[in-house]
């Protein structure tokens, strides 16, 4: 069985399911699956930040979208805190 690992991320759309342990033909997951993931499952984005190559102008990466942010960047980064559990002090 193959895998796809490609950078495109139009087919990932029929590979969110793997996130469930459901068959699919995609191994990889984006950072706005995984956003949706631990939405889903109780935890609170506090913050998220990217990690770009070094050509990418750092004005564009300010005036961008998250989205956008996110798909140009080749790492992301995320605070988290669950919601269902008690903080930690």
């Amino acid at each position: 069985m193959y895998r796809c690992i490609l950078p495109t991320a139009g087919p990932r759309a029929y590979s969110f399911d793997r996130l469930y342990q459901k068959p699919v033909n995609c191994n990889s997951i984006l950072p706005w699956e995984f956003e949706r993931l631990a939405t889903e499952n109780g935890w609170c984005i506090l913050e998220g930040q990217g990690v770009y190559n070094s050509r990418v102008d750092q004005l564009f990466q300010a005036r961008s979208q998250p989205e956008l942010k996110q798909a140009i960047s080749f790492l992301w980064l995320f605070m988290l805190e669950n919601e269902k559990e008690e903080p930690y002090i």
